[in-house]
């Protein structure tokens, strides 16, 4: 399932529904855009970070191997688990900037076996072009 910036307002209003942030911290915070092509920095209010990668927009290093395969499915519940506080009763839509790592975090979960899942493909560049509130700094202060 794809979900589009007027169904992501919409489900951000309900409890049992968490937009995942697959970015880096700082793109998170709003330290780093992430991208050269996009100035606008920070997240959408009501998503929890995810983890994505450790440097740049271009890593997945907490999802992938060194050899780039999928890390253990078991690594990856326990870190969304116990890193991130996310409750995997609630349906999991993953974000990121522009769709791909978000992409890839979502057909992890598949593989997984989640099936309460979807992708919110327009990412962080959409929503923040088309003048949607959002917020920076760090949610766990």
């Amino acid at each position: 399932m794809i979900d589009t910036i007027d169904e992501t307002k919409e489900f951000l209003k309900k409890d049992d529904y968490r937009l995942v942030d697959n970015r880096t911290w700082d793109e998170h915070i709003g330290k780093e855009g992430g991208y050269s092509y996009h100035k606008l920095k920070g997240r959408i209010e009501g998503a929890v970070y995810g983890y994505a990668g450790k440097t740049d927009s271009n890593s997945m290093d907490y999802y992938r191997n060194a050899n780039k395969t999928m890390r253990n499915g078991y690594e990856i519940l326990s870190m969304w688990k116990d890193d991130c506080k996310i409750d995997l009763n609630n349906h999991l839509a993953f974000m990121c900037g522009s769709g791909w790592r978000a992409a890839e975090t979502y057909w992890d979960a598949m593989v997984m076996g989640l099936d309460n899942t979807s992708l919110y493909s327009d990412g962080w560049i959409a929503w923040s072009n088309e003048g949607n509130p959002y917020v920076t700094g760090d949610p766990t202060k």
